[in-house]
């Protein structure tokens, strides 16, 4: 009788595997957003400094900069925050939709068994973290990356570095 109640391991394998689509296409959307309002604000910022550039090289007076530099420096300073604001926001995002990722990735792992080693992620891993291999720390360029995976236990659940 319980073996006719648990679900059916294809369908939650499924169910995963259009959930990882669904959580790499909302990280793509969160790196082009992130790219794009840095884009426009960093453009702002060139073409405002320019134009008072323009304005104090002119004949005109230093009222005129003034003016100048009071309308626009206020506009920028709001667009600049409200951009690092959402950029944060977009972070957080980004970073909640990659440990969803690195859960599912765990999983696929675990039912994986000997195949897991065809994984990127377990290779790199496994020599690095599990291992604990001063030389694949270096050669891998991941002595600084595995130290900050110990804040993230269950983005990497396979073990903590030794030092």
């Amino acid at each position: 009788m319980l073996r006719a109640m648990e679900p059916d391991r294809r369908v939650a394998l499924d169910a995963l595997m259009t959930e990882h689509v669904a959580l790499q296409s909302a990280r793509s959307a969160c790196v082009t957003e992130s790219v794009g309002r840095s884009m426009i604000y960093l453009a702002s910022l060139s073409a405002s400094l320019i134009a008072l550039a323009l304005v104090a090289q002119s004949e005109s007076t230093a009222d005129d900069f003034r003016l100048s530099a009071l309308v626009v420096l206020p506009a920028l300073v709001l667009l600049g925050t409200v951009t690092f604001v959402r950029l944060v926001e977009t972070g957080i995002e980004d970073a909640i939709g990659a440990q969803a990722i690195g859960r599912i990735r765990r999983y696929y792992l675990e039912r994986a068994g000997e195949d897991a080693r065809c994984f990127l992620l377990a290779v790199l891993l496994g020599l690095a973290v599990v291992t604990g291999s001063v030389a694949a720390h270096y050669l891998l360029g991941l002595r600084r990356f595995s130290r900050s995976l110990e804040a993230f236990p269950p983005l990497f659940p396979v073990g903590s570095p030794s030092s």
